[in-house]
């Protein structure tokens, strides 16, 4: 065995053929990357050995069943922790068209089984199928359940998975199969159904999936049906995951972690790869009951890069956080001189993005308004844009955007334009087939270089 490093990858060479060479190597692998600023970490990765399935020898397998009755074929797959696709097929390699009953015999039926990670196609012996004649004139059978057996079973799915429910029945006639949920309404869009409605999926299940099935077949000599408990659980997927940040010395920092799952996942993080529970402890830092991790008057030495880690039975996610603590003078990176049009009426947003370390506060200032940010019309967003409401021409003119603290400022003109308004709104006319007629309709609008006059349509 052989391993190296290449682009920050772990590669596995082998010159045997044994497994015990190679099962040494089973298990779980992180990647840890580390700098100046702090150490991040992957998520897990899994190791899995498993020796490539082979094709056991086999005897000749001959089925008998007289017209009318039910028989099964088994493919008995070899054991893997591969999960294989299964096709029947006949000696052309054709699939065999699944129908709602089988009346000839054949001496081809062969289970092809497919494992999509070793591409691997394994073909089994195939099987010989004698449908004999009877000499007693068919009986009516009322359904029988074939699989699942019992009256009841209970099924496990993970979110985001696909789960198929099979209802395999006999009988004579020939029963027709439907299906309900008995603990509300069943919708279509959420599932798919195959095999003459004998198999009923659900692709990408969800929570709200979870409930009672009924498989219901009948014919004219009765009814039978199976009930299924589906339960969906989750592995941990993200709500709210910690978000990379610069901050200035002095600052408070919260990092939110939050996570769901079923069961509800353990939230943990630790600094640089390590346990908070196993570094020095720090009056500064402390965990709120959300499992959101503060940090108080940051300091230079509390760069780092933090990973939040949300664990339940099914799987562990893991997300990394870079806290960088650095002092950065502020910049404004919205340009300068730009030029916002807008109609009567309309909400007008101006942008002013800014860059440093502490976040630079911004303020706005206007040609045309003296209190600006008193006006309940206007808005200071988060982001350091502005927001007007219900523009008008008294809003024409220069604004300016200033960081606060510093001579950084940038400019912006506002144009507001007209409302295009009817002034005369058309009579009801009456005029005869073979004659024309004209409509007047004035309109007032505020003509720009860059925009065509009002278009009129007629409905």
């Amino acid at each position: 065995m052989k391993v190296t490093e290449e682009a920050g990858s772990s590669v596995f060479y082998t010159l045997s053929n044994t497994m015990d060479t190679l099962k040494q190597y089973q298990g779980k692998y992180i990647c840890y990357a580390s700098n100046e600023l702090g150490t991040a970490v992957s998520n897990a990765a899994v190791l899995m050995i498993d020796a490539p399935p082979v094709q056991q020898k086999e005897k000749k397998v001959t089925e008998k069943g007289e017209v009318g009755h039910s028989i099964a074929l088994s493919c008995n797959p070899p054991q893997s922790s591969m999960q294989p696709i299964i096709h029947w097929m006949d000696n052309r390699l054709r699939h065999i068209r699944l129908s709602d009953r089988v009346n000839d015999s054949r001496n081809d039926y062969t289970c092809n089984i497919q494992y999509l990670a070793t591409r691997t196609i394994l073909a089994k012996v195939p099987i010989t199928l004698t449908v004999n004649p009877s000499n007693l004139v068919p009986r009516n059978r009322r359904p029988q359940m074939m699989r699942p057996t019992g009256s009841h079973s209970t099924y496990h799915a993970l979110r985001g998975q696909t789960l198929e429910l099979e209802c395999i029945v006999q009988g004579l006639p020939t029963p027709k199969v439907s299906w309900l949920r008995k603990d509300g309404e069943m919708s279509e869009s959420r599932i798919s159904k195959d095999m003459f409605d004998r198999r009923l999926s659900f692709t990408n299940i969800s929570e709200s999936d979870g409930g009672e099935y009924q498989c219901i077949a009948e014919n004219v000599q009765g009814r039978t049906f199976h009930t299924y408990t589906v339960t969906v659980e989750a592995s941990p997927y993200w709500t709210n995951a910690p978000v990379s940040q610069l901050y200035a010395p002095g600052e408070t920092v919260k990092l939110d972690c939050q996570a769901d799952g079923i069961p509800s996942p353990t939230i943990t993080w630790t600094v640089n790869g390590v346990p908070l529970s196993a570094t020095s402890l720090e009056p500064r830092r402390s965990l709120t009951e959300s499992r959101s991790l503060i940090l108080k008057d940051v300091i230079f030495g509390d760069t780092a890069i933090y990973q939040c880690q949300a664990s339940n039975k099914h799987g562990t996610i893991l997300a990394n956080a870079n806290v960088y603590v650095i002092e950065l003078p502020p910049q404004i990176l919205t340009g300068n001189g730009s030029t916002y049009t807008f109609v009567e009426g309309q909400k007008a947003l101006l942008e002013c993005e800014t860059f440093g370390s502490p976040k630079p506060k911004v303020t706005w200032e206007s040609s045309s308004i003296s209190l600006l940010l008193a006006d309940p019309r206007v808005n200071l967003l988060t982001n350091g844009g502005l927001e007007i409401a219900n523009v008008s021409h008294d809003d024409e003119g220069i604004y300016t955007c200033l960081v606060q603290g510093s001579n950084i400022s940038v400019n912006a003109e506002v144009e507001v334009l007209n409302r295009t308004v009817i002034l005369s709104p058309p009579q009801a006319l009456k005029v005869a087939a073979w004659k024309n007629s004209n409509i007047h309709l004035p309109v007032r609008y505020r003509p720009q270089t860059e925009l065509s006059a009002p278009s009129v349509e007629e409905k």
